[in-house]
């Protein structure tokens, strides 16, 4: 029932008790200090066997984007993070991030374009492939572009449904009245 979440704003994971009742900790991990305000802690997923994983959603004038994997809670005091970086497919920035049933990580990545369109790209990552001071890069197994999605995709879950393994994906209107906000649900192949 708790819920983490993370402040890309101020590069902070934060920890509240079921219900968002209250906050019970947070924490603003050394390895999160020099990651751009407002580009940081964009995505963060807990796995099944309750390790944590974020990535930062930019790093200026780089191909690279940070990422982290925390053991356990990263909000407990002293939790020391894995680095690695996630290389997403080119001007694409890592938006969320979910566990698939074989644990491998789906990681939703989306570009903005000028007026107004965005693409949206699905890359599938080995959990194997995350380890200290890797450099992944996984591969992209879904694109979502005009005129079926132009949109601000920025967030991503994965549930199960009579055996069926089923992707959603919530596009944000970044609060401007005219854009829309989309809700997807696809089904994953088998």
């Amino acid at each position: 029932g708790h819920a983490w979440v993370g402040y890309e704003t101020h590069n902070q994971i934060w920890r509240y008790a079921p219900g968002y009742a209250r906050a019970e900790r947070h924490s603003a991990p050394a390895a999160m200090r020099r990651w751009e305000p407002n580009l940081g802690a964009e995505s963060l997923v807990r796995l099944r066997d309750g390790v944590f994983l974020t990535f930062a959603e930019r790093k200026p004038n780089r191909r690279t984007r940070h990422g982290l994997l925390f053991t356990g809670d990263p909000t407990v005091p002293g939790a020391k993070p894995i680095r690695f970086l996630f290389q997403p497919p080119n001007r694409y920035d890592p938006s969320d991030a979910a566990e698939l049933p074989d644990g491998d990580l789906l990681v939703l990545t989306r570009r903005f374009q000028y007026p107004f369109r965005f693409t949206a790209k699905l890359v599938r990552i080995s959990r194997a492939d995350i380890r200290p001071n890797a450099v992944v890069s996984g591969k992209t197994v879904a694109t979502l572009a005009p005129p079926v999605l132009g949109e601000n995709a920025e967030g991503l879950a994965i549930t199960q449904e009579r055996g069926e393994t089923m992707v959603w994906i919530v596009t944000d209107n970044d609060a401007m009245v005219l854009r829309p906000t989309y809700l997807l649900k696809l089904r994953w192949p088998r």
